[in-house]
């Protein structure tokens, strides 16, 4: 009996903990993906969604825009599914403290979201390898890891078909 309470409470920490992610480009992840096509897997984005870097008494320097439409899935590995965005990710960089932006970028990326609930980040942000590790275009750079704060989202900002 008392394992079934213990299960979400596990659950719970897992994904509130992944929210604490640092988001920092130049500690960027490259992944191998399996280049595929499903039109039955996409994700759907209402009117945009931002994330920042930063919590209380750290100022935020960093954010991320989700453009909205529909995201479709161009890829997988064993633990997530990538989805292209129907335009570039919005990248802007701030004056700490202030909401002065002091470089702003739109690069050509999408989300990918883990297979399980399990996988740490749960969900992130992608953009393209430029090529010059893989020449085959399976290769995506994890910029940004989302954690809780994208989960809390879900059937409010975001939807998804699978």
């Amino acid at each position: 009996m008392r394992t079934r309470h213990f299960m979400p409470i596990v659950v719970i920490l897992i994904v509130s903990a992944c929210s604490a992610y640092p988001n920092d480009p130049t500690a960027a992840d490259l992944r191998s993906i399996r280049l595929e096509s499903d039109t039955a897997k996409t994700v759907t984005v209402e009117g945009g969604m931002v994330f920042y870097n930063g919590s209380p008494g750290n100022p935020r320097t960093k954010g991320i825009r989700f453009p909205p439409g529909v995201y479709s899935l161009e890829g997988e590995d064993d633990n997530y599914w990538y989805l292209r965005a129907p335009a570039p990710l919005e990248f802007r960089v701030f004056r700490a403290g202030t909401d002065s932006v002091v470089d702003n970028r739109n690069i050509a990326g999408g989300m990918m979201i883990g297979k399980s609930i399990m996988k740490v980040p749960p969900a992130g942000g992608y953009i393209d390898d430029d090529g010059s590790t893989h020449s085959d275009g399976g290769a995506k750079i994890v910029v940004w890891k989302l954690g809780s704060e994208f989960f809390h989202e879900k059937g409010k900002s975001w939807t998804e078909s699978f």
